[in-house]
């Protein structure tokens, strides 16, 4: 985390996807924070509904089997 944090560039975004060990700790200097403008997300699974997500995931897919198939498909399952 703190190797993703030092290359993020100025006015970006770092973000976690996924539980470290209950004891890591991470730290930075929080005037960096603040004079680059950096912003710190933690994300767990995505932040995924299931119940609305899964539909889409599985569209998504069989878009990319008919595309392999048949030639282009129309994007207009996260449009939903």
């Amino acid at each position: 985390m703190e190797t993703a944090y030092l290359v993020t560039r100025w006015a970006a975004t770092t973000v976690t996807a996924g539980a470290s060990p209950i004891a890591a700790d991470f730290s930075f200097k929080q005037s960096v924070l603040v004079s680059e403008e950096k912003t710190i997300k933690g994300s767990y699974m995505g932040s995924c509904v299931p119940v609305r997500d899964i539909p889409r995931f599985i569209a998504l897919y069989q878009q990319a089997s008919c595309r392999s198939t048949h030639g282009e498909a129309s994007a207009s399952a996260l449009a939903s």
